[in-house]
């Protein structure tokens, strides 16, 4: 409400994060928007009618299909300036892991997965880890062909850093889904629930 324009800067600085939800919110809601065109693949054989099988042929070729392709001739990054092709060569493998894993999950829990939330803020760090490497790629392949490879080593080392760890990371997430202990972490956020307190001091005098 004043005549300078910094205290709605600040005021606007500091809404951003939370205006549009809690992290764990947007987390969620990456997850999930990511797994919805795979449940509606999914969905179709929930309709499947097994005793006309020649009328469910079309969504099982359909399906099988596209697992065929993508295991002969998987996504690949194909714009990538040359000298980052080791960089990108892996994040074929990390989408088709990513969709793999989300295929596993909608069968796995169906409808029920927006009730597993440590699972979708597991594929939504995956999916925002991918995504960051291509951005990183496509930004230093501009750099690359703008400047030349020779004279960009700066960014060149700040990708292999970035994109190696980022790498890293959708390995280790997605590891998590099959080997976790979110039972332990449920049992003592229940406990916690129950008692209204953790049952400990925190801080004492």
């Amino acid at each position: 409400m004043r005549d300078q324009p910094y205290e709605k800067v600040l005021r606007d600085i500091r809404i951003f994060p939370i205006f549009e939800g809690a992290n764990d919110v947007l987390q969620e809601f990456v997850g999930l928007s990511g797994m919805r065109p795979l449940g509606d693949k999914l969905a179709g054989f929930a309709k499947l009618n097994l005793r006309d099988p020649v009328a469910s042929i079309g969504v099982v070729a359909d399906y099988v299909g596209g697992r065929v392709r993508r295991e002969i001739r998987p996504d690949r990054v194909t714009k990538a300036h040359p000298d980052l092709t080791k960089l990108a060569e892996p994040l074929g493998d990390q989408v088709k892991r990513l969709r793999e894993t989300s295929e596993a999950l909608l069968r796995k829990h169906g409808k029920n997965i927006t009730e597993h939330g440590f699972q979708l803020k597991r594929v939504a760090s995956a999916t925002a880890d991918i995504y960051a490497q291509i951005a990183t790629l496509s930004r230093v392949t501009h750099i690359f062909n703008d400047q030349g490879a020779e004279v960009s080593g700066q960014e060149r080392y700040i990708a292999e850093t970035f994109v190696t760890r980022a790498a890293r990371r959708v390995d280790s997430v997605l590891d998590q889904v099959e080997h976790n202990d979110d039972d332990r972490t449920e049992a003592i956020a229940k406990l916690a629930y129950r008692r209204g307190e953790y049952g400990y001091a925190l801080f004492q005098d």
